[in-house]
């Protein structure tokens, strides 16, 4: 059965450009199966349509707002706390992704990706589902079907995976989620930096994982809790 448009999954869109705002709107609205319900170009408008429109997806350029990746995931939960963020930049550093994911955020789109991706990545995050740019993912643009493990994931889907790993290999993804990279999950284990990258490769291998980003992707998709590292 056909959706009406009234039926659609809602959008908000916010880019400190008002024309590539409205522009990505109009495009993602007749393309991607969503609603947009508007688009904003300053914070104040920003929030006054993210508090009356409750939109079920959010796509938003931060650095506009003056705000972090993290810290503008952490406004829209804090106003509304089921919308999805998806956030696009023009960064794909692994360090700035890594903690928006982890505060929340369902996706991360460069500002160098197609709108073809864009469309894509828009598609996925109003279904329920993760996105990462292919660029964030260090992959050599293939097809969508497969540029990410966590992208298209059902929650019950990702915990089937995260289920088959060994107490230790569960430990290591927790690590993952909360952002610990290779050297430092050596440090905190109290393993060699050899036994570290072991771990993490297997636990990459039995998730369908491309690199530990995507792991940690999916680990949050399961709900596995990021350790601290203040723990």
């Amino acid at each position: 059965m056909l959706r009406t448009r009234a039926d659609r999954p809602t959008l908000l869109v916010c880019d400190a450009l008002r024309v590539i705002a409205e522009a990505v709107a109009a495009y993602v609205d007749s393309q991607a199966g969503v609603r947009s319900l508007g688009t904003a170009s300053r914070l104040d408008e920003f929030l006054r349509l993210l508090a009356t429109e409750a939109p079920d997806v959010v796509l938003v350029e931060p650095r506009g707002l003056g705000l972090s990746a993290v810290g503008v995931v952490r406004m829209v939960h804090e106003t509304q706390p089921r919308a999805r963020v998806l956030l696009v930049a023009d960064t794909d550093d692994p360090a700035q992704v890594l903690p928006a994911v982890r505060a929340g955020g369902f996706g991360w789109v460069s500002a160098s990706d197609p709108l073809t991706d864009l469309e894509t990545a828009v598609r996925t995050v109003a279904a329920g589902g993760m996105w990462l740019s292919p660029s964030v993912l260090g992959e050599p643009a293939p097809d969508v079907a497969v540029r990410s493990a966590a992208a298209s994931l059902a929650a019950d889907e990702a915990r089937g995976l995260v289920g088959a790993l060994t107490e230790r290999e569960r430990d290591v993804l927790s690590h993952l989620v909360g952002g610990f990279d290779r050297r430092a999950l050596a440090q905190r284990l109290g393993i060699a930096d050899s036994t570290a990258r072991t771990h993490v490769q297997r636990v990459m291998a039995k998730l369908g994982a491309r690199n530990a980003i995507q792991a940690a992707a999916i680990g949050r998709r399961a709900g596995i809790p990021g350790v601290t590292r203040g723990c």
